[in-house]
């Protein structure tokens, strides 16, 4: 029975996902939105969503902190290893065809990345862990990034005299009442798929003799990042726009995410809840952080080389917990 939810709920996250964000872009694009902050935060949570819905669910449902941080840095990581696929199959270049305000947006987004995977490791060190008003010192600062890098977006795009600072420009033939209702039929979806398979890894954690971290690292987070894979071979969604997607969702995730499964979990102290296994997909974060910022400013041929690496190391890694759990 629990298979069968989690089969039904991943083929629902999947075929609603795959065009959810597109229906989402279009219909923010076309909206009299005026806050730019609410803009870039929608467009964020646009981005993530299905990822957004997992973590939302998760976090409420199943009660534990050791799952919820590997379920965090196991999208965080593999959202990374789609970027390299991206990188690996598309042939196109990322940085050429940019603005120097776009491009520049592009580098700052990964050293937020990069930050906020130094801070998570730094917060794993007993002895400088301290909490203010029930929050982890770290989480704030979490939360704190995540504001400085909308006000950094905000700033940009009003020296460069844009109203939606670096939206895509989606024009769907679609009315906006159709866009709509199929942007909100498939944010339902998204949502009562999710719910099936938080419930069903929750039964399944009860069942099986393995890691809960194992679980939320390697079986729910492939199926949160699962929406993006279609992109992956779709010739309408350019490699510039797929990475920039993905991007600011694992900003969304890691600034945002680990400060509410910290508000959540203030009784416990969330960090001292890690162990060895939320270490290493901290660094391995940081190592396809740094490939993927090398590959975007390389000729195909080197770029497909340092994707493969990025994809070969997380295969091993996944063989390599499997055997152990």
């Amino acid at each position: 029975m629990v298979w069968i939810r989690f089969f039904t709920g991943l083929l629902v996250i999947f075929f609603a996902g795959k065009r959810h964000s597109i229906y989402g872009q279009a219909y923010l694009s076309q909206s009299d939105i005026k806050s730019l902050w609410l803009r870039s935060f929608l467009r964020h949570l646009i981005n993530a969503f299905p990822e957004s819905c997992i973590l939302f669910l998760s976090a409420s449902i199943i009660l534990n902190p050791s799952f919820n941080l590997a379920l965090i840095w196991g999208i965080f990581v593999l959202n990374l290893v789609v970027l390299a696929t991206a990188l690996f199959i598309k042939r196109e270049q990322v940085l050429v065809s940019l603005s120097p305000g776009f491009a520049r947006m592009f580098q700052v987004s990964f050293f937020f990345l990069l930050g906020f995977s130094i801070l998570y490791l730094l917060s794993l060190w007993p002895k400088i862990q301290a909490r203010f008003f029930h929050l982890g010192w770290p989480s704030i600062g979490f939360l704190v990034g995540y504001l400085l890098y909308i006000h950094l977006f905000i700033t940009e795009a009003r020296q460069m005299s844009q109203t939606k600072p670096f939206e895509e420009d989606i024009k769907l033939k679609l009315p906006p009442m159709v866009l709509f209702l199929r942007f909100f039929m498939a944010t339902l979806l998204i949502f009562a798929g999710a719910g099936q398979v938080v419930y069903g890894c929750k039964e399944l954690i009860s069942q099986i003799h393995c890691s809960p971290s194992f679980i939320g690292a390697f079986l729910l987070a492939p199926i949160a990042c699962m929406p993006k894979l279609p992109a992956l071979w779709q010739r309408d969604i350019s490699l510039t726009s797929l990475t920039k997607r993905i991007l600011e969702a694992n900003i969304l995730i890691a600034g945002f995410f680990i400060f509410w499964a910290d508000v959540l979990f203030f009784k416990s102290d969330l960090y001292s809840t890690a162990r060895g296994f939320h270490f290493c997909l901290a660094l391995i974060a940081i190592f396809f952080i740094i490939l993927s910022f090398l590959s975007i400013k390389m000729d195909l041929k080197k770029r497909r080389v340092f994707s493969s690496i990025t994809i070969l190391t997380y295969f091993l890694l996944f063989v390599y917990e499997l055997v152990l759990n």
